[in-house]
């Protein structure tokens, strides 16, 4: 290799999955949530052959960088569909598991990784995503082609530390009519260190309250909204500095 900090990866193989109990049998009833997931006794085992290849150079102390690229020719996927025929209550989506043909899968992702300083470290990363369902040459539903991650964490010589987190997916093919809407999620959380080994911690998930819209069928963004929360981790015994 040209550096002692690159680092390069290659695999390739044959798959053969057969359907799982939960697949075939059950029934997850979470219409609290807006869904249910209902089994197929009809379905058959999938095969696969699939690559990827995956490269990592680590520049300085400071920079990483990664970036990967992979590819599966899949026969008889097993898919999770929106059902033929909804028998939930309103504002219940209802999902089943289908056989797809003759389906492809690849994509490609990018990420680097600075540290700032002693303090500071944060990643951006990007993902790209194609899908072909060859028997009706459409992209499969429900996966978003693009999406984008940064996440930040901090931290102080008094024990103090931030993270946060940003995740943007673009909107997804559903059928020639329906789109899956984009969205972005935040994570923010702050944490105090209070004595050795222990940390107090207060944060707020999806910040911007993103969700499910119970009237769109199909709606893919998250279920639950915003999310407050607070904590107290220690370890018992506490460790010795």
């Amino acid at each position: 290799l040209p550096t002692d900090g690159l680092v390069f990866r290659a695999s390739g193989g044959r798959g053969y999955r057969v359907p799982t109990a939960k697949e075939i049998g059950f029934v997850f009833d979470h219409s609290t949530f807006g869904y249910r997931v209902i089994g197929n006794p009809d379905l058959d085992p999938e095969t696969s052959w699939g690559f990827q290849v995956d490269g990592e150079w680590k520049a300085t102390k400071a920079l990483t960088l990664r970036a990967s690229g992979y590819g599966n020719w899949v026969d008889q996927l097993i898919d999770l569909r929106p059902a033929p025929e909804s028998t939930g209550p309103a504002g219940v989506d209802d999902y089943t598991y289908v056989n797809v043909g003759q389906a492809f899968t690849g994509g490609a992702q990018a990420s680097v990784r600075v540290k700032a300083t002693e303090y500071v470290r944060a990643e951006a990363g990007y993902a790209y995503l194609f899908t072909r369902d060859e028997e009706v040459q459409r992209p499969l539903p429900g996966r978003p082609p693009h999406t984008l991650l940064l996440s930040i964490f901090a931290d102080t010589p008094i024990g103090l530390a931030f993270y946060g987190r940003a995740r943007v997916v673009t909107d997804a093919y559903l059928d020639d009519e329906t789109r899956s809407p984009s969205f972005a999620l935040f994570v923010l959380r702050v944490a105090q260190k209070v004595w050795p080994g222990a940390q107090a911690y207060a944060g707020v998930l999806n910040l911007l309250g993103v969700h499910k819209d119970p009237l769109r069928d199909f709606d893919q963004r998250p279920i639950e909204g915003r999310t407050l929360y607070l904590g107290l981790a220690a370890e018992l015994p506490p460790p010795t500095e």
